[in-house]
């Protein structure tokens, strides 16, 4: 059942009360507070993608693309611009139709998200981590179903938030919450503000592209990884784990194991692999060590 809300004078309905971290963004960035509607005043009902309108702010925005979008005319024509779109990865990425094709737009330029649909927030980790193998290290994550509070236990970094019917947005500017960093989304068209374009229908003005703070982190079996615009942060360990990662890769994509399966044997497999590697060069490490014991005697 839908309620109203005034959001900045204007009349939204939405399925759920805003919550409180929500609410302190709309006084922190739009300067203004959430208040519930009473039936009297139940009229004149705005469009939640409107709210933007209403906040003059200069446009600052980036363009994102699902997978099927590719061969769009505005994908190309930006992609022809020079301009560094998004592009979210899709969680069954390892089925080699999809792969090929998301890695080789990455490879010429497409900066990738990890579309965090429908993933438990156990299971992003290990994606990430995949997907960072597979040479499609995420800079950011997406998430389509909206403003949630819980977003706020995941790791520090970028997250896209998409604007939905019926929920109150998070507000067209560069949220910057603790270690989080939150940008809104709206699907098709441009708005007034910062955030990200989805699939725009029309390529977007260059003097309106700003590009967001890239970079995302996670911790996967103990190992923290932070992946930046240079390179991916790990430790050795890490590193090891990655190129176990490499190794295992293939048989993935020939039998395009389903997910989450595949998180869980790949998780598995790394591990061993990693157990493995290890204890080949702790004997090597040992031989050097007793070869040189052994010329000294």
């Amino acid at each position: 059942m839908s309620s109203m809300i005034f959001a900045c004078g204007l009349l939204i309905s939405v399925h759920t009360q805003p919550d409180l971290i929500l609410s302190s963004y709309y006084q922190q960035y739009y300067h203004c507070r959430l208040e519930k509607a009473t039936s009297t005043q139940q009229k004149g009902i705005s469009d939640n993608s409107k709210i933007p309108e209403h906040f003059s702010a200069t446009k600052k925005l980036w363009p994102v693309f699902t997978v099927d979008q590719l061969d769009s005319e505005s994908y190309k024509k930006m992609k022809s611009q020079g301009i560094k779109s998004g592009l979210l990865i899709p969680q069954n990425f390892m089925r080699p139709a999809i792969y090929f094709k998301v890695k080789q737009e990455v490879s010429e330029g497409a900066i990738p998200l990890l579309d965090l649909s429908s993933v438990e927030p156990q299971h992003f980790p290990g994606l990430a981590t995949l997907a960072t193998s597979a040479g499609l290290r995420p800079m950011g994550a997406y998430i389509q179903e909206g403003w949630n509070p819980n977003l706020k236990v995941l790791p520090s970094g970028l997250y896209v938030v998409q604007a939905n019917p019926d929920q109150l947005p998070l507000p067209a500017r560069r949220i910057q919450s603790g270690q989080q960093l939150f940008y809104t989304a709206y699907t098709h068209s441009p708005f007034n503000g910062t955030g990200i374009v989805l699939n725009p229908q029309l390529s977007l003005a260059e003097s309106d592209i700003a590009y967001p703070d890239l970079g995302i982190s996670w911790n996967f079996l103990n190992l923290h990884f932070n992946s930046q615009q240079d390179r991916i942060h790990t430790n050795p360990i890490g590193y090891v784990l990655l190129s176990a990662g490499l190794v295992i890769l293939p048989f993935h994509l020939v039998l395009s194991t389903h997910y989450p399966g595949l998180l869980s044997f790949w998780g598995t497999s790394t591990s061993w692999v990693s157990v493995f590697v290890i204890i080949i060069l702790m004997l090597i490490l040992l031989s050097t060590m007793l070869w040189r014991r052994f010329k000294k005697s």
